[in-house]
Order: C-alpha cells, then sequence, then structure tokens
C-alpha cells in the first residue's frame, strides 16, 4: 500500500475542489449566455414588432403616438391625420 504525505493530500483534495469548482462555473457560464441570448432575441423581437406599428392609411410608423397612450388607445397619425385605434 503506497502513503501519501500530507502535502500530495492536500493537493489531491485542491485539485478535486478545482475540478468540482471549474465544473460549476461551466454551468453559470452556460446559463449567462443563454440569459444574454434571450436577452437579445427579446429586444429584436421588440424592434421588428415596433416596425409594425404603421398607419393603415398611409404607411407611417406611428411608434410615438403608440407610447405617448402606451398601446392602447386612439392616436393620430401625424401624416395623414386619420385615427388609429390601438387594442
Amino acid at each position: 500500500m503506497v502513503k501519501l504525505t500530507k502535502r500530495w493530500k492536500q493537493v489531491f483534495y485542491g485539485c478535486i475542489a478545482a475540478v468540482v469548482v471549474l465544473i460549476l462555473l461551466g454551468f453559470l457560464l452556460r446559463l449567462i449566455v443563454l440569459f444574454v441570448l434571450g436577452l437579445v432575441a427579446g429586444c429584436v423581437l421588440a424592434a421588428m414588432s415596433a416596425a409594425k406599428l404603421r398607419c393603415p392609411s398611409c404607411g407611417k410608423v406611428v411608434f410615438q403616438e403608440a407610447l405617448k397612450v402606451k398601446l392602447e388607445g386612439q392616436v393620430v397619425c401625424p401624416k395623414c391625420e386619420k385615427p388609429i385605434t390601438f387594442e
């Protein structure tokens, strides 16, 4: 039977602890990357949906006017001055 000195035991347990910490950091990094990707995808979808806020008559984007009424209610198109109702 091989007996290890106290120093080698400390090195061995330190290496095991380092491996465990690296595995946990790997999982944490994956979660952070997935969260950031989800955040970026949400921003892209929000920008795409904001581009769809157009006047049905003239096609002008009425995003700023829609934000004034918090995307619910009636706004007036600044170009053709026709009322638009958001529900």
